[in-house]
């Protein structure tokens, strides 16, 4: 028969499988419950880093002021549409999405951008 103190061990362990497992459940649903952005929002988000100062696109655009007052050569930064890629992209459990975007400072070179 076993003592007492073995008996204690086996349900303390048997308490932390239990706790260990609701936990990683848990932690699959709040994974569930926070889906990585959407591409509508990501058309509509602001990107720092590609030009001098952050831009915000509006419905996947943002066009710059020209670069000679009356001219037609601006910035531009356009999302590429049909390219998102979503999931835990860094491995810290919690779902990100990323996409595409060209930009063009108004030469004849298109940048992309992840």
């Amino acid at each position: 028969m076993p003592s007492a103190k073995s008996t204690n061990w086996s349900a303390g362990a048997a308490t932390s499988q239990v706790i260990a497992i609701v936990l990683i459940l848990w932690h699959g649903a709040g994974f569930a419950t926070t889906p990585p952005p959407a591409l509508g929002a990501m058309a509509n988000a602001t990107y720092p880093g590609i030009m001098d100062a952050p831009v915000t696109l509006h419905d996947g655009q943002w066009e710059g002021q020209p670069y000679a007052e009356g001219g037609a050569s601006r910035p531009r930064v356009t999302l590429v549409s049909g390219f998102r890629v979503a999931g835990d992209l860094d491995g810290d459990g919690m779902p990100e999405a990323v996409v595409l975007l060209a930009a063009s400072t108004g030469g004849s070179g298109t940048f992309s951008h992840l």
